[in-house]
C-alpha cells in the first residue's frame, strides 16, 4: 500500500495522526477540515468513491468562508471609525471653535 509506505517515511505532524487512523478506525482530529480528510480518506480506502465527500467537504469549506467573510466585513465600519473619531473630529473641533476662542481672546 503506498499511503502506508508513504507515511513510514514521513516526517510531517499528519504521518501520526492518518497512521492512527489507518490501525483504528476512529480518530478524534484537531480541527473540523482534518477530521474531514480523515472521513475522505477512510473512504477512498474503503474503495468507496470520495467525489461525493469531495463535493460535500468543498460545500462546507465555502459556507465557512463565506461566514468568516461576514463577519469581517460587519467589524469593517467600526474598525474605521476609529481614526474618524481621534483625528478627523478634533480637527473639526479645532475648525468650529478656533474662529470662536479667538474672538473670545480678543474680547478680554
Amino acid at each position: 500500500m503506498a499511503l502506508k509506505k508513504y507515511l513510514d517515511q514521513s516526517n510531517d505532524e499528519l504521518a501520526p495522526a492518518v497512521t492512527k487512523l489507518l490501525l483504528s478506525q476512529a480518530v478524534h482530529a484537531s480541527s473540523p477540515c482534518r477530521e474531514a480528510l480523515f472521513s475522505v480518506i477512510q473512504s477512498g480506502l474503503a474503495g468507496q468513491s470520495v467525489h461525493t465527500a469531495l463535493i460535500r467537504l468543498e460545500q462546507e469549506i465555502l459556507s465557512l468562508c463565506y461566514i468568516e467573510m461576514d463577519k469581517t466585513l460587519q467589524k469593517i465600519p467600526f474598525q474605521l471609525m476609529w481614526p474618524m473619531l481621534f483625528m478627523q473630529f478634533p480637527a473639526y473641533l479645532i475648525l468650529l471653535l478656533g474662529p470662536l476662542l479667538d474672538h473670545l481672546t480678543r474680547s478680554l
